[in-house]
């Protein structure tokens, strides 16, 4: 799943949860440690991989619900314990959506294991058919994604993107757009001052 795949499917999880937890949109900095904690995964294992080769592919420990469900266990308890338990909970969502959406996304597309992308090291999906460096492979998946759409090979793929861009679009404009909505007002409200 590309990041802003990751987010979206964040952002959905978060607002509804936020929805029914506190009965109303995500308030703004909490949407912003969701975005990060969507990313983190990534963000920790796809170097490790790409550049340092300490996994056989971009899915390592940071993917791994090892590490994750204590990791987002000590996020929610130093949130609470600061009086911020909305941090918590959306580092959690958004942590955890990121490796349900790796799932989600190796089932929709028939990768071999994929809930072995999650138990590292349990499970070591298998490794890279050719060698690239980080930046290498990052615009050799950028290159296959445009060639697959300039073919009008669309598949599953675009679609499903496509109905999750457009719900979580639709959602993030309902929630008032956080955390856009919030900088805006203060912006406003300085230069009203």
């Amino acid at each position: 799943m590309w990041p802003w795949g990751h987010l979206a499917f964040g952002y959905l999880c978060y607002s509804v949860l936020a929805r029914l937890r506190r009965g109303r949109a995500p308030a703004a900095l909490p949407v912003v440690v969701l975005a990060l904690a969507t990313q983190l995964p990534d963000l920790v294992d796809k170097p490790l991989a790409w550049s340092f080769e300490v996994f056989t592919t971009g899915y390592g420990v940071a993917h791994s619900l090892f590490l994750a469900v204590p990791l987002v266990l000590v996020a929610g308890l130093v949130a609470a314990a600061v009086d911020h338990d909305e941090l918590g909970w959306a580092f959690g969502v958004g942590y955890l959506s990121h490796l349900l959406g790796d799932v989600l996304f190796g089932l929709a597309f028939g990768v071999e294991d994929p809930f072995g992308r999650v138990v590292w090291p349990l499970s070591d999906p298998s490794g890279y058919s050719r060698d690239y460096g980080f930046v290498e492979r990052v615009a050799y998946y950028l290159e296959a994604f445009l060639v697959q759409l300039a073919d009008g090979d669309l598949g599953v793929y675009v679609p499903l993107y496509l109905v999750l861009f457009t719900v979580v679009f639709g959602l993030w404009i309902a929630d008032g757009v956080p955390p856009l909505g919030a900088l805006y007002e203060r912006l406003v409200t300085s230069e009203e001052n």
